[in-house]
């Protein structure tokens, strides 16, 4: 057991408390009492050789930033207890590639995994909005399926996520088009498939393909009727010079 956190054994408490064992460099393994209820703001914050941690099934809520630049983190469970997860909660865990979030939670806040390691992230249906920025930065982010349940996606929420490859947004998204591209600024990439669902059909539109078809476009309703005005011009002043 490390220093310090057999103290939280002895005295039974039910809470973390903010910055509680933020900055300590020498925690490597986290293993919480049953009796814990709940994970402060800051609690684990900069522990940057923390690598995995146990959260019992008693634990609620976790704190806004309370594993935040734990660099090495790459294990943690997050069980079917917990309701809410804080801002920026895991916030640059550069080596946390696989999380399972569980069915109890409605939200994503915002910055809660940006900067994370993450490949792949499944949003369970009890999930009805992503925050702000909640993915940004996680560079090596591959796939992503939004369950039907999500209504709004927050501006960046997967801002700089250049591995991203395919992305599944529910068809009956209540926001425009724009503001989905608007949340994935990396979208723009001809890498990126936007998969539009319902429950009878399935559409995959690759970017490659909008961005032919974006041009093909532009050349047959601009360029090409302004090359042809422009022939008719020239040749009407070449035969009637005057």
């Amino acid at each position: 057991m490390s220093r310090g956190l057999g103290d939280v054994y002895k005295r039974q408490v039910t809470s973390i408390g903010e910055y509680a064992f933020s900055d300590w460099l020498d925690l490597e393994k986290i293993t919480l009492p049953d009796c814990t209820k709940s994970i402060g703001a800051f609690a684990f914050g900069s522990c940057q050789r923390l690598e995995e941690v146990f959260i019992p099934s008693s634990v609620v809520s976790i704190g806004e930033r309370s594993f935040e630049h734990c660099y090495m983190l790459q294990r943690i469970n997050i069980p079917n207890s917990v309701t809410s997860i804080g801002e920026g909660a895991f916030s640059n865990c550069w080596r946390l590639k696989n999380i399972t979030l569980p069915n109890t939670i409605t939200s994503i806040i915002g910055w809660t995994f940006s900067m994370c390691g993450l490949t792949e992230i499944n949003i369970p249906s009890s999930v009805t909005s992503i925050g702000t920025y909640a993915f940004e930065g996680c560079n090596d982010l591959i796939k992503v399926h939004i369950p039907d349940s999500v209504t709004t996606i927050g501006r960046g929420a997967f801002d700089c996520c250049f591995s991203l490859e395919r992305i599944v947004i529910p068809l009956s998204f209540s926001k425009s088009f724009e503001s989905i591209t608007l949340s994935c600024t990396c979208s723009f990439s001809l890498n990126i498939w936007l998969c539009f669902k319902s429950a009878s059909t399935s559409v995959v539109l690759p970017w490659s393909t909008c961005a032919i078809i974006a041009i093909f476009l532009m050349f047959s309703f601009i360029i090409f009727p302004l090359l042809f005005s422009l022939y008719f011009y020239v040749d009407f002043y070449i035969t009637n010079p005057y």
